[in-house]
Parts: structure tokens; sequence; C-alpha cells
């Protein structure tokens, strides 16, 4: 699981090929620690090939905009650059491991 430090690494990371779940979120969000809890226990079990970002929505405000995420949490699922999936809240591990593991069988 990997926190951006700019935008930049954020274009390069979603816009290469492959899986990328990424948690947009608030320090302040009390539903965003708790994805982030189930994050971290999923990261190990991710599909291969596969990555985890979080963004911080109020150091990348640019991002939260473009991406137009309005409350935290948010999960976007890029697929090869493209978003494929999205979610407002939080699933369980098991459930956010299915959504990956969907998207991974038709890459």
């Amino acid at each position: 699981m990997k926190t951006i430090n700019s935008e930049g690494e954020f274009r390069a990371i979603t816009g290469a090929s492959g899986i990328v779940l990424v948690d947009f979120y608030a320090s302040w969000c009390e539903p965003c620690k708790w994805l982030d809890s189930i994050l971290e226990s999923i990261n190990s079990s991710i599909p291969e090939g596969s990555s985890i970002l979080k963004i911080d929505t109020e150091l990348f405000s640019d991002l939260a905009t473009e991406f137009e995420i309005r409350s935290v949490p948010v999960l976007l699922l890029f697929v090869d650059g493209e978003v494929v999936w999205r979610m407002n809240g939080f699933k369980t591990g098991p459930e956010l491991l299915e959504v990956m593991q969907t998207f991974s069988r038709g890459t």
C-alpha cells in the first residue's frame, strides 16, 4: 500500500498497465480510518501485479475535483489506466478482494 507524494506519481501508477485500487481519504475522517485497516489487512492478498494507492483529498484537491470526490472515503479501481469501478464508503476485505480478483481475471 502506498501513499502518493505527487500528482505525477499518481498518474504514473494509475496510467500503467495493471490493477490499482485508489483510496481517496481525509485524515480527519473516521470511516477512512476503518477502511485503512481493511486495506492494510488485504494488501498482501491482492492479485499479483495489483497495488493499492492512498490519496489525501486535502493535499490533492485537484485530483479530488477531477474524480468528483465529494465525500470520503471513495474507492476507484483502475485497470490499464481506466476507472472501471467506483464505490463511496467501504466494503469488507473479502468483498474488496473479490472486486479486484474479478477485474484481474479480465486482464
